[in-house]
């Protein structure tokens, strides 16, 4: 499904609550650091070469690993609600000199056409609103801004009883995602917004009928607007 409707407040805040959960675990920031540096930091240092030292670059759901704050380039700002959860759990190990904002995408207030770039690496999936997440980060963005993204997909069965398990039985589904996209669904819910540019498949599970994947994309905000990308 290209649109997910927003599950209620309260089941986004049990997703948070088991998001925390998450990162309590025995060695599961390190597991996401080797991840980060196998995957999602060379391309991202890829994608963002072009951008000066003085760029503005938002990333949202950082984790306690705040990829962004790896790559030693620009003005980092940060937002993620359990921002301060993380300092707590980790003390001394999120970046001292950058932005948080401990609030929800769709409540962060982001000052229009201000950033560079905006990264979303396993992030899109826990968002309480995915369209409001976005369209958040176009107006936030400047024109020809980059968005890069890195995310879990799945096949179009397990994305469907996902949802409908999500409708029925919403506390025993949101452990680990609360959303679950299949590839052409992430695309297009990107696409609505953004221009694509580059599109991967990075990582692909087997059998491959069952099997989650983790894809990479980089799109960028329009130029010019066209009724037909800012229109949800």
């Amino acid at each position: 499904m290209a649109r997910h409707r927003p599950v209620p407040v309260q089941i986004w805040q049990e997703a948070q609550r088991h998001e925390l959960a998450r990162w309590q675990a025995p060695g599961a920031l390190e597991a996401a650091l080797t991840e980060a540096e196998a995957l999602w930091l060379p391309r991202l240092a890829k994608a963002l070469s072009g951008l000066s030292r003085h760029a503005r670059i938002l990333e949202v759901g950082p984790g306690p690993v705040c990829l962004a704050a790896r790559l030693g380039k620009g003005k980092v700002t940060f937002v993620d609600p359990l921002a301060e959860d993380y300092r707590r759990l980790f003390p001394g190990r999120l970046p001292e000199r950058a932005r948080f904002i401990a609030q929800p995408i769709e409540k962060a207030k982001l000052p229009h056409s201000t950033f560079d770039a905006a990264i979303l690496i396993r992030a899109i999936d826990r968002v309480h609103n995915p369209e409001i997440a976005l369209a958040e980060i176009h107006q936030a963005l400047v024109p020809g801004g980059l968005v890069l993204v890195g995310n879990e997909t799945f096949p179009k069965w397990r994305a469907m009883l996902h949802y409908v398990l999500l409708q029925t039985m919403p506390r025993l589904v949101v452990r680990r995602q609360l959303y679950r996209f299949t590839a052409p669904a992430l695309r297009k819910t990107l696409a609505r917004r953004f221009w694509i540019t580059e599109a991967e498949c990075v990582r692909r599970g087997t059998p491959a009928w069952a099997a989650a994947e983790l894809w990479w994309f980089v799109a960028e905000k329009p130029e010019e607007e066209e009724e037909s990308v800012a229109d949800v």
